[in-house]
C-alpha cells in the first residue's frame, strides 16, 4: 500500500472584521466543511495537526476530536503561528509515511477580531515587552515595522511607492479572488492619500485583523483514489530555527532588514523536493505588512538583497503577472489568519479551482511562513506542494504559460504541479456558523519559517522524510 501524503479537502469560514460566532464554532465548521469536500467521514479520521500555542489555549485538539467524535491514533503540531501552519503538511506527512496515522486533519483559527485587544494583547504574554518596551510607546506591530521599513529606506534607498505596489497589487488579486475580506479596488494614488498608521507604514501596508477558521484533510494516495477531489501530493520542504527567546519579538535584532530564517528554510525545501527558483510559478508569502513581504521575497532568493524595490517596479506580481504573489490577496487583503489560508489558496491555484483569480498554467507554488522575526534566530517554515492539471474530461482547457522569472530546468516527468512553502466562547456569539467549502487560503508570521511541496499521483520527487 502507498503511504504517500496527499491533501485531499480545504474548507474554510468566511473571512470577516468580526464574525457572530466563536472561534470554537468557527474551527469545527472549517474542519467540518474540508472533511465534506473530500468525502470523509469524521469518524475515520486517526490524527489531528495544529499549532502549538494559539490553538492549545483556544480550540484544543482534543476539543475538535471530541466534536467531530473520532479517536486520535497521532496528535502534532510544530512551532506556531505562521511557521506552524506552513509546517502542517509537512507533519502531516512524516505521520502518514511512518504509518503513524491514516487520515489526518490539519486545523488553525483566530478570533482576533473579537477578542479584546486582538493581535496586539497577545504580545502582553511577553514579559519584557511589558516592562521594556509597551511602557515607552514602542508598542504594536505596525510600530514594530515601520522601524524596519524606515532601517530599509536609509539602507536601499526604498520609497513609499514602492510598498504601495504591494498593496495595490495584492488588492487586486482579492478582488479577482472574489471571497476576500476587503472588497474595494485600491489606486497607487489613494494609496498615497491614504492616512499614515506609523511612518512610513499606511493603512494599506498593513495586514487585516480578522475572525475565521481554515482547515486541510491529508490522507495517503490510495485511500485518495476512492474520493471525489482531485489529491495534490506533498512533495517535501522545511523548517529552520535557532534559540531565540520570545521577548525579542520583532524589536531586538542587531539588524532589521533580512529574514535569515526563511532564506534557510527555502534553501532546504527547494533541495528535499529536487527544485530551483526556476520552476516557481506563484509565491504564498507571509505578508504580515508590505515590508515584510518584501524582505522575503529577497531572503527566498527571487532577487539579490537589496533589489527588492527594483524588482517590484520591474514584475508584476499580480495573478497575471510574471511572478504572482499571494494570489487570493494575502494578510493584507483576504484576511489575517496567519498564513493558513495561503495553503489553502496553493491547494486550490494547483488544483485550477482559482476562477478569476486562476495563475495560468501554474505547476509550481511556494508557501513560506513565519513566527517571529529576528536577526539570525527564530524558526521558519516552508511548504512545497504540487498538484495535478485538471481531471480529463471536465471541459478544462490548459491556460497559456507564462514566462518564467529564471530559466526553469528541463521538466520532470509525473509531475504536473507544485507548491513550496515551510478558549471560551464570548457570550452572545452564536455556537454553530454556517459550514462552507474553502475557496480561499492559507499561510504564516515572522521568528521561524517553513516550507512544503506538493505533486500529483505518481510524482517521482520524493522529500526527506522529516522536516529540517
Amino acid at each position: 500500500m502507498s503511504r504517500r501524503a496527499v491533501i485531499v479537502g480545504i474548507g474554510e469560514t468566511p473571512p470577516a472584521r468580526r464574525s457572530q460566532h466563536d472561534i470554537r464554532s468557527l474551527v469545527v465548521s472549517a474542519c467540518i466543511a474540508a472533511l465534506d469536500e473530500a468525502g470523509i467521514a469524521p469518524e475515520t479520521v486517526d490524527g489531528l495537526v495544529s499549532d502549538t500555542l494559539i490553538m492549545p489555549a483556544s480550540v484544543p485538539q482534543e476539543y475538535v476530536a471530541a466534536q467531530l467524535g473520532f479517536e486520535r491514533r497521532f496528535t502534532g503540531g510544530m512551532s506556531w503561528g505562521g511557521a506552524s501552519n506552513a509546517c502542517m503538511p509537512l507533519v502531516a506527512r512524516a505521520a502518514i509515511e511512518q504509518g503513524l496515522a491514516e487520515t489526518i486533519l490539519c486545523y488553525f483559527g483566530v478570533d482576533w477580531g473579537s477578542r479584546p485587544g486582538g493581535p496586539y494583547a497577545f504580545h502582553d504574554l511577553f514579559p519584557a515587552k511589558l516592562a521594556f518596551e509597551k511602557p515607552y510607546g514602542f508598542s504594536a506591530q505596525p510600530s514594530y515595522f515601520a522601524v524596519w521599513a524606515r532601517r530599509y529606506m536609509h539602507e536601499f534607498g526604498l520609497d513609499e511607492s514602492d510598498l504601495g505596489r504591494i498593496a495595490v497589487s495584492q488588492r487586486t488579486n482579492a478582488l479577482r479572488n472574489g471571497s476576500s475580506q476587503l472588497t474595494q479596488a485600491l489606486t497607487p494614488d489613494q494609496y498615497l492619500a491614504s492616512p499614515l498608521v506609523s511612518d512610513p507604514l499606511r493603512v494599506a501596508d498593513c495586514c487585516l485583523i480578522s475572525d475565521g477558521a481554515c482547515a486541510l484533510v491529508v490522507t495517503t494516495e490510495e485511500r485518495a483514489r476512492d474520493l471525489r477531489t482531485t489529491p495534490v501530493t506533498i512533495l517535501g520542504g522545511a523548517f529552520a530555527s535557532a534559540p531565540v527567546s520570545i521577548d525579542d519579538i520583532f524589536t531586538q535584532p542587531a539588524e532589521l532588514t533580512r529574514f535569515p530564517a526563511a532564506t534557510i528554510a527555502a534553501e532546504r525545501g527547494l533541495q528535499s523536493a529536487g527544485l530551483t527558483h526556476g520552476d516557481v510559478d506563484f509565491l504564498e508569502v507571509y505578508d504580515c505588512f508590505t515590508i515584510s513581504c518584501l524582505l522575503q521575497i529577497e531572503d527566498l532568493g527571487f532577487c539579490p538583497r537589496g533589489e527588492g524595490a527594483a524588482f517590484l517596479r520591474d514584475v508584476d506580481i499580480t495573478t497575471t503577472g510574471k511572478l504572482p504573489i499571494n494570489t487570493h490577496g494575502g494578510l493584507l487583503a483576504h484576511s489575517y489568519l496567519l498564513g493558513i489560508e495561503h495553503v489553502i489558496e496553493a491547494v486550490r491555484q494547483l488544483r485550477g479551482e482559482a476562477g478569476a483569480a486562476q495563475v495560468a498554467g501554474a505547476e509550481v507554488g511556494v508557501v513560506i511562513g513565519s513566527s517571529i522575526r529576528t536577526n539570525r534566530e527564530g524558526t521558519a517554515a516552508s511548504a512545497f506542494l504540487a498538484g495535478p492539471s485538471p481531471r480529463a474530461g471536465d471541459g478544462a482547457s490548459e491556460p497559456a504559460k507564462r514566462p518564467a522569472i529564471r530559466a526553469s530546468p528541463k521538466p520532470r516527468s509525473g509531475v504536473r504541479g507544485r507548491i513550496m512553502g515551510c478558549e471560551t466562547p464570548s457570550e452572545g456569539r452564536s455556537p454553530i456558523p454556517h459550514a462552507v467549502a474553502a475557496r480561499g487560503a492559507c499561510a504564516g508570521a515572522p521568528t521561524g519559517a517553513a516550507s512544503s511541496i506538493i505533486g500529483p499521483p505518481g510524482s517521482t520527487v520524493k522529500p526527506p522524510l522529516l522536516p529540517h
